[in-house]
């Protein structure tokens, strides 16, 4: 039997770019799938559902409470909208628009250019950046929020600084985690053990959940306001459906990864790209094969191969089956999280057939 993908004409391909929306996120695990499937046969409350959903979440990774959206961005959205409030919830029929509200979210400049500008805008805000040493001085009455973009905390102690510095303000703090979890403990890492007010959380990236879902996490007070806007609700979210499918996709999804833990997890990535890794040692002209993130990195002497990474990952979405890859001039880079067992073999293939008949 066609299936509709087939009837509609569009190519599938092996994605080890990275769980990017544009690519549809990360592939579900079939546990997964299977709660979705039976979610969409039934009829639920949907606040019952939401609210055991989020205690069960928010009991697991150590937070007050938890909340949905439908994706990081969404979360983002729905935080500022709150935290333009100021606590008040009778405020919110105001937003987007409202004057009379508090309007700056405050940004470090090197986060500026991603998905959460066009979230701040939306909510009715307005972006002031700052510099290194600058936010204790910046920050106004006018300030709504802080919003910082997550960071490897351990490599980088100035967020726990900037966190603090806005809170002693009495200004709340949102840290848009979007594809930091894994590792497990930036469940907790930015919201109990540094202060941050809220945590958002892509469901679809490396959570292996449902694509349009995302996680709320953090303070009861403020999750619970941001969650009182969003759909069904009639607020300023009122347009971002997350379905029982999904939040019981991404409750089930969350579990998956909290029972495996980090260790295992992480474990089954260094094996596939080490294997990996190996079977690709004798491709021709090879001068680097490092794994470092995650992810396998190959560079080649593209002048004696005649083309650059970028041609070579053009050449890997012509081939059958289609891959992607990190493709830049000087190397190419495939993400081992994206990486199943079911890939390798393909994978393999058509790294060989992309290159001269001497390279099988």
């Amino acid at each position: 039997m066609t299936s509709l993908i087939q009837e509609l004409g569009v190519k599938p391909f092996i994605n080890l770019l990275g769980p990017v929306t544009r690519y549809g996120g990360m592939p579900m695990r079939e546990e997964v799938i299977e709660v979705m499937r039976e979610a969409a046969t039934l009829s639920l409350d949907y606040y019952e559902l939401q609210r055991l959903c989020g205690q069960r979440i928010a009991e697991r990774t150590g937070n007050e409470a938890c909340g949905f959206s439908c994706g990081a961005a969404s979360g983002v959205q729905l935080l500022i909208g709150a935290c333009r409030l100021g606590g008040n919830p009778d405020l919110a029929d105001r937003l987007p628009c409202g004057s009379d509200l508090k309007t700056e979210v405050w940004m470090r400049f090197e986060d500026r250019g991603t998905e959460a500008d066009c979230a701040v805008r939306n909510a009715g805000a307005v972006i002031r950046h700052f510099q290194e040493g600058e936010l204790e001085e910046v920050l106004t009455p006018d300030a709504a929020a802080v919003l910082l973009l997550a960071q490897d905390v351990e490599k980088n102690p100035l967020m726990r600084k900037l966190i603090r510095t806005a809170r002693d303000r009495g200004v709340p703090v949102i840290v848009d985690a979007a594809c930091w979890i894994p590792p497990l403990k930036n469940f907790s890492a930015y919201t109990v053990e540094m202060g941050a007010d809220a945590l958002t959380v892509s469901g679809g990236k490396y959570l292996c959940g449902p694509q349009s879902s995302g996680l709320i996490l953090g303070k009861k007070v403020l999750v619970e306001l941001a969650q009182s806007l969003a759909c069904p609700n009639d607020g300023l979210g009122r347009g971002m459906k997350v379905g029982k499918e999904e939040m019981l996709g991404l409750t089930r999804a969350v579990g998956l990864l909290l029972d495996q833990g980090d260790e295992a997890y992480e474990a089954g990535i260094s094996d596939r790209l080490a294997r990996l890794q190996q079977e690709l040692q004798d491709l021709p002209l090879l001068t680097l094969s490092k794994i470092e993130g995650g992810v396998l990195w190959l560079e080649f002497d593209w002048g004696s191969l005649g083309f650059d990474g970028v041609q070579l990952g053009r050449h890997l979405m012509e081939g059958d089956p289609a891959v992607k890859v990190r493709d830049f001039p000087h190397t190419i880079g495939l993400d081992g999280r994206m990486l199943k067992e079911s890939h390798l073999e393909p994978v393999i293939r058509a790294l060989r057939e992309t290159f001269p008949d001497g390279s099988n």
